[in-house]
């Protein structure tokens, strides 16, 4: 079996994509959009959830809890390396006891 390779037609123009927009619809929620060649995208957002701030990425997957404002919207800017949870609780996930669960 062979392969041929062969180059692209389509051509990236750096210049069509903007900086992200931040928009703040409430008091304890921030929602990124970025307008780019395709229209406008949405890249998720920060909620205030008591003292930490919840990141979420624009297909609903947690991107963390972080202490400060700046560093949730990093996180859902691409503006700093992805995080990964090392442990289910890290998510954001409720804990659920076995009584709660037999309850529901």
């Amino acid at each position: 079996m062979s392969q041929t390779l062969v180059p692209s037609t389509s051509s990236f123009d750096g210049a069509a994509i903007r900086p992200v927009t931040w928009a703040s619809p409430s008091s304890d929620l921030w929602v990124a959009s970025v307008i780019d060649t395709d229209g406008v995208r949405f890249l998720g957002f920060v909620e205030r959830s008591l003292d930490d701030y919840l990141a979420v990425d624009g297909s609903g997957a947690s991107k963390g809890r972080y202490a400060d404002l700046e560093s949730a919207k990093r996180a859902v800017d691409g503006a700093s390396a992805p995080t990964t949870a090392r442990h289910w609780s890290e998510t954001g996930a409720p804990i659920l006891t076995v009584r709660e669960l037999r309850s529901r």
